[in-house]
């Protein structure tokens, strides 16, 4: 086995980017990350002093992990080639598999009436999917660009083929999903207020071209407070608040306010839920949870490192996801930053006294 797939169990955004580079780097055998999906969804890592904001690029690059980006993702060159760019990647680091689809112009034209009817993010991920399914003309693979595009060349490679040689070498590879099961084109129940494919833990397995046999982790992502993007039309967000109360709730001395990676717009917030967080276990059959936004159940708990330390209501929160899921919680969060993390959650549920009653 050795095998991770990390999934957001809500409407994206909770932090897998985050929960990606932290197991790259906490993990004690050598890793490797393969990003899924495309340009639509964005991930931020705040590590080394520096915002990282990845379309395209997997999280675990950097620590210096080696990244994958493979045969099903979904290619935007100008995304792609500005993040190797800003972020200075070289061909020792990243493979992109020649197999993987490109975005056209064209294809983002086509997707403009579902920003209005949707909120969709026009990147021409979908388009470009369906294109690739449809096998219709004019559709470009990685392959077929390389000659014109002599900077992507020492990128491509067979992602497959590296990824079993990385596994037979005795390496972890993590698999990068995006967005969150409540989005998923077949699973979610909001269609067609959903993104354009699954979002579960099998499409991702299977996006990477790995075998389910290989799999022995699957990481959930949640947050405190789920949030979809701005608009109605977006779909539905039950028990929805205003970010005003979320930072009166929580005492928080700044505007809480949040924007999506992609089109900058902002994001709706709510309370949260768990038969949503349920539906996503039993789906997906997490192995750990990753929590998201502990600091907005007080700001007390603001870059909080222990479990003890944390107030009543984040250990609460903590002790009630754990009983309602049955799966142990491998890191809560603190605050944006990789060093705002709390990794002894199931040490402290186990030493302390808390309760549904403990209050």
């Amino acid at each position: 086995m050795n095998v991770t797939i990390v999934v957001g169990g809500q409407f994206g955004s909770e932090s897998k980017g985050k929960a990606v580079s932290l197991l790259a780097r906490d993990s004690r055998e050598m890793t490797a990350v393969v990003r899924c999906g495309g340009p639509n969804s964005g991930h931020i890592v705040l590590e080394h002093g520096r915002e990282y904001c990845f379309r395209l690029l997997p999280s675990g690059v950097v620590y210096g992990r080696r990244g994958f980006l493979a045969p099903a993702a979904v290619i935007d060159l100008g995304v792609l080639k500005r993040e190797i760019e800003t972020y200075d990647i070289s061909p020792d680091l990243l493979t992109i598999d020649p197999f993987s689809v490109v975005i056209s112009e064209a294809m983002k034209a086509s997707e403009q009436a579902l920003v209005s009817a949707i909120s969709s993010t026009g990147s021409g991920t979908g388009a470009a999917t369906a294109a690739k399914c449809l096998r219709g003309p004019g559709t470009q693979l990685v392959k077929d660009v390389t000659a014109t595009e002599s900077w992507l060349k020492p990128y491509v490679r067979d992602v497959r083929k590296e990824v079993y040689e990385l596994l037979d070498a005795g390496y972890r590879i993590i698999v990068e999903g995006t967005q969150g099961f409540g989005l998923s084109l077949h699973h979610s129940r909001m269609y067609p207020h959903t993104t354009s494919k699954d979002t579960t833990a099998a499409q991702f397995i299977m996006e990477a071209g790995l075998s389910p046999m290989l799999v022995d982790e699957i990481i959930l992502v949640v947050r405190t407070f789920p949030i979809r993007v701005a608009g109605q039309q977006a779909g539905p967000l039950k028990n929805e608040i205003s970010w005003e109360e979320l930072r009166r709730e929580s005492g928080h001395p700044n505007d809480l306010t949040e924007v999506t990676t992609v089109t900058r717009k902002t994001r709706r917030v709510a309370r949260f839920d768990p038969d949503l967080v349920l539906e996503a276990c039993k789906i997906n059959r997490p192995t750990a949870l990753v929590v998201h936004g502990l600091d907005y159940l007080g700001y007390e708990n603001h870059r909080v490192q222990t479990f003890q330390k944390l107030n009543t209501k984040a250990k609460q929160f903590l002790r009630e996801l754990r009983d309602l899921t049955d799966v142990p919680i491998k890191y809560a969060f603190t605050g944006r930053t990789n060093g705002d993390i709390v990794t002894d959650v199931e040490l402290g549920l186990d030493q302390g006294t808390w309760s549904r009653a403990a209050a």
